[in-house]
């Protein structure tokens, strides 16, 4: 949809807030909710983002004390110790691909935390942690269940100590910045020197949208909180802008096999996460063939990791994960790139 749509202005349409070109070009309008929003590509840095209206309120931090989790999350997310559960296990994931900087004594904060639960996975690697989460309920909630400090206020109040976290972790959260330059900012000055950022955000390049087109997935994907849509050279862009230089930025696939099938076939969700990062047969062992089935799910899951590892070394991926360094001065704008283009 939209294919044909030519980059233009529009009074009533905020410009670019990275590099504030006014010019775009509309790449998709069909939201999850069925909301009025359209996504479009900048003009001047190649950017996507949902197109902003000028009368509409500035700040987003509201919206993120607890509208954002009753309106957007799945009725499972809204259990604390329910989501706590599913999600531990990831962490693990997350913690494994950050290498070698999770070790004893490093300072880790975590921006959007949530109630905590990738913070306990690290610091049962030794780490320190602290969090900041402006949903109260789920700050509450980790603070009772973890023992963890987790602050509500923005971080854009300057309360926490400058230089004070060796490692800031930004998972799932830059998407949500509708001025991201200006949050970034006050992210920057909390990373001690020597420090690192680690940012997580969905993948523009997820094989649904850019590579298989599927419409039904594009209709669920794109949603009105995700104020911009990042694949890894225009993430990378924005946080050169904001005085940062790239350590490594990779895309990662995520969803397995099963759940693209799923997709393509159903136009529908799986039942929950854990259904659709399954590697295996998407069937109970205990109403298969117990001689056999053993057999077909080793197969089957050889298959799908050869599937993920392909998407991958293509440079398709449904997260794009990110190590940033500060700099000491801030470096020129990058050069643009060629304007994205959603099928």
């Amino acid at each position: 949809m939209l294919e044909h749509a030519q980059v233009g202005t529009d009074q009533d349409i905020l410009p670019c807030p990275v590099c504030a070109a006014p010019a775009f070009r509309p790449v998709w309008d069909r939201f999850r909710g069925g909301t009025d929003d359209v996504a479009v590509t900048c003009s001047g840095c190649g950017l996507v983002r949902r197109a902003r209206r000028r009368n509409e309120a500035g700040d987003t931090n509201e919206f993120y004390t607890g509208r954002y989790r009753t309106e957007y999350f799945a009725q499972d997310k809204r259990d604390f110790a329910r989501l706590v559960e599913r999600a531990a296990p990831y962490q693990e994931i997350r913690l494994d691909r950050l290498g070698s900087l999770i070790s004893n004594g490093v300072r880790i904060l975590e921006i959007g935390c949530g109630p905590g639960y990738f913070l306990a996975a690290a610091r049962a690697r030794g780490t320190i942690v602290s969090g900041v989460e402006l949903d109260t309920d789920q700050a509450r909630f980790g603070a009772a269940y973890y023992g963890i400090t987790i602050a509500t206020e923005p971080i854009e109040e300057d309360r926490l100590v400058a230089g004070s976290s060796d490692i800031v972790c930004l998972f799932q959260v830059l998407e949500h910045c509708a001025d991201p330059l200006r949050f970034l900012a006050h992210v920057r000055r909390l990373i001690a020197p020597g420090g690192r950022l680690v940012v997580e955000v969905p993948d523009l390049n997820n094989p649904l949208v850019s590579l298989y087109a599927v419409d039904a997935f594009k209709r669920f994907w794109f949603q009105r909180p995700h104020e911009l849509y990042f694949g890894r050279q225009t993430l990378e862009d924005v946080l050169v802008r904001a005085g940062f230089a790239a350590v490594e930025v990779r895309s990662f696939q995520e969803m397995g096999l099963v759940n693209h099938m799923n997709w393509m076939m159903t136009g529908e969700p799986m039942r929950d996460r854990a259904a659709a990062l399954a590697t295996g047969l998407p069937l109970d062992p205990a109403a298969a063939d117990p001689a056999m089935f053993p057999t077909i799910d080793t197969v089957f899951r050889e298959a799908d990791a050869c599937y993920r590892r392909t998407l991958e070394s293509h440079g398709y991926g449904d997260i794009v994960m990110g190590v940033f360094t500060p700099q000491r001065e801030a470096p020129a704008a990058p050069s643009s790139p060629a304007a994205w283009t959603i099928r």
